[in-house]
């Protein structure tokens, strides 16, 4: 039986005190001091989709790089390197279906997305903007990524089962989508406008 909460009253700052500590706890038992969301470097990933509704046919991280494969043999890569001046750069390309790059693009800032580290809390919410750039540096588009944690919770995928994923919601303009990462591991399932996505396996 829940109890009416009289405003003004002791009774009721010591009730309301009670469910702030109640809520405070849930809280805490959800709270990773340090956690990781993106694929540590060096890890190779494989992925396969299902329901797509794109020609999608695969996903390989290696190496900084993150390669989509398309049914007619193009394909796109989205990369993270150190730049010359020593800083971080993201970016992408695309390759027709004979292999010709026919779009480089740098990000400005650079862009890691949920690649950051930080408290794994539930209802933490942040967001990112940035501009694509060619290689002459003419703008060629801007973008706003938003991301919640809206759960913690296990996910069993071909590549195992993975405990505490952070479950994270991401807009990007229309473009929306439900994502788990585990902690040392990064993204291992998501489903969004592609359909569903799952780690097959992977390589430390």
């Amino acid at each position: 039986m829940v109890e009416d909460i009289v405003p003004g009253t002791i009774a009721s700052s010591e009730k309301m005190n009670a469910r702030f500590k109640a809520i405070e706890d849930i809280i805490n038992l959800n709270l990773v001091t340090m956690y990781d969301y993106g694929t540590p470097a060096g890890m190779s990933k494989t992925f396969a989709h299902t329901n797509s509704p794109t020609t999608l046919t695969g996903v390989i991280y290696t190496a900084g790089v993150e390669t989509w494969t398309y049914a007619d043999g193009s394909k796109v890569e989205y990369l993270t390197k150190d730049g010359d001046d020593g800083t971080m750069e993201t970016g992408r390309r695309e390759y027709n279906t004979s292999g010709i790059m026919t779009q480089d693009l740098t990000y400005f800032p650079a862009v890691l997305g949920v690649d950051i580290t930080g408290p794994k809390t539930i209802g933490k919410i942040w967001g990112n903007a940035y501009i694509a750039k060619k290689p002459d540096l003419s703008q060629y588009g801007a973008e706003v990524n938003m991301y919640s944690i809206i759960g913690i919770e296990d996910v069993t995928v071909p590549a195992g089962t993975f405990v505490a994923c952070a479950k994270i919601f991401t807009t990007t303009g229309a473009y929306k989508n439900v994502a788990w990462y585990a902690e040392g591991v990064g993204m291992v399932k998501r489903i969004g406008v592609n359909g569903l996505m799952e780690l097959q396996e992977y390589t430390p």
